[in-house]
């Protein structure tokens, strides 16, 4: 017998496979967009890779216009300025062109455009969301977020220091193209952060207090796939198998954290992020090993058991085991002491700590910081 209830949604079609960007042209010529906005990143411009789906678009029949000024952590800031340049432009489809930053900030100025307004603040809460936005096409050029398949946002405020998880159905992705050759070319520490990011992902919905028979499924299978090929992916960037397995891991995560939220790792890290702009990968990553032994002891056995059957080691040895190959211990994140008692008490009541399975008290959260980053 199932025990309770399940609610369970997968709001975007997704079109998964190696050479699949050339969907995006059948897409745009299907539902006849004629004005598509690009929002990518000036590295992916440089690098040529974003001129793939201009092409694509323009195929299509439709005209482009490109806004390349993603950054690693997208602000409402830049937002208000998307909103700005692209509103004479009145796209009637977004493209988001990248990694999540780029993803998430497509959905941002998508949501915003469609409430003819550039505070995406304004549109926080769920009541002040009316109607949907305009269709966004996510197109992932990393493994990691998932945010191509759910209908959050995470924005930085640097007016509070705040990272703003900003989310409705209305928001959620018209389609996701996730082709595993765009990340041939993505560099080593950007997949191996990238790619721990979707192991965070995975873990923290698989041990969610909601956690549920499908969206444990999707996570588990998630997690086994990141265990098997982050090292391939990382040391062999070249390797497509290795690749397209990352690309469905982090797909995956993205689906299950959909349904069931988060943890404490990203209670934390956002505040660490929107205090120093620090990369969320990589900030999640040496959060991963300290915050699940913090949770061990609430972490049901049958799940500990799953988890620990991955490998001949234990899961919490094969966390410490990842740190050590992949040199995050050499990695250096440097928080404030000043900062220590609001980002701590930001995250306990931060909404992804809500479905970690232990709940933390902010001395708690300090300790962990003190214990995970250098403190000045």
């Amino acid at each position: 017998m199932i025990k309770g209830h399940i609610d369970f949604t997968l709001p975007t079609r997704v079109t998964f496979g190696s050479g699949k960007l050339i969907e995006l042209r059948e897409e745009i010529a299907r539902c006849s967009f004629k004005r598509v906005a690009l929002i990518t990143s000036k590295d992916l411009v440089e690098l040529k890779l974003a001129e793939k789906a201009v092409v694509a678009a323009e195929q299509g029949g439709a005209k482009t216009l490109v806004f390349s000024r993603g950054a690693s952590n997208p602000t409402t800031k830049l937002v208000a300025e998307g909103v700005k340049e692209l509103g004479p432009f009145d796209p009637d489809c977004l493209v988001g062109f990248g990694g999540g930053s780029a993803i998430d900030l497509a959905k941002g100025i998508g949501i915003c455009l469609s409430h003819r307004t550039q505070d995406i603040k304004a549109l926080q809460s769920n009541q002040e969301i009316e109607v949907r936005s305009i269709p966004v096409i996510c197109i992932p050029t990393t493994s990691g977020t998932g945010s191509e398949v759910n209908y959050w946002a995470v924005i930085s405020d640097p007016k509070t220091n705040e990272k703003l998880s900003i989310g409705h159905p209305a928001m959620a992705p018209h389609l996701a193209i996730v082709d595993p050759e765009l990340t041939l070319t993505l560099p080593r520490k950007i997949t191996l952060w990238t790619g721990l990011d979707a192991l965070t992902h995975a873990l923290e919905a698989y041990v969610s207090i909601l956690s549920n028979r499908p969206s444990g499924l999707l996570a588990l299978e998630a997690i086994k796939l990141v265990l098997e090929n982050l090292g391939r992916a990382v040391n062999h960037g070249e390797d497509l198998a290795a690749r397209e397995h990352m690309a469905l891991a982090s797909l995956l995560a993205g689906a299950a954290m959909q349904q069931v939220g988060l943890g404490l790792i990203h209670a934390m890290s956002h505040q660490v992020s929107g205090f120093y702009d620090t990369p969320h990968g990589l900030t999640n990553a040496k959060l991963l090993a300290p915050v699940f032994a913090f949770n061990l002891p609430k972490i049901p056995q049958e799940k500990r058991a799953s988890l620990d059957s991955l490998s001949e080691m234990s899961f919490q040895e094969v966390l410490t085991e990842i740190d050590q190959r992949h040199g995050l211990t050499d990695e250096v994140i440097t928080v404030r002491e000043s900062d220590l008692e609001v980002m701590s008490n930001r995250a306990a009541t931060n909404l992804n700590a809500k479905t970690n399975p232990r709940h933390p008290e902010p001395s708690e959260i300090e300790s962990l910081y003190r214990s995970t980053f250098t403190v000045v």
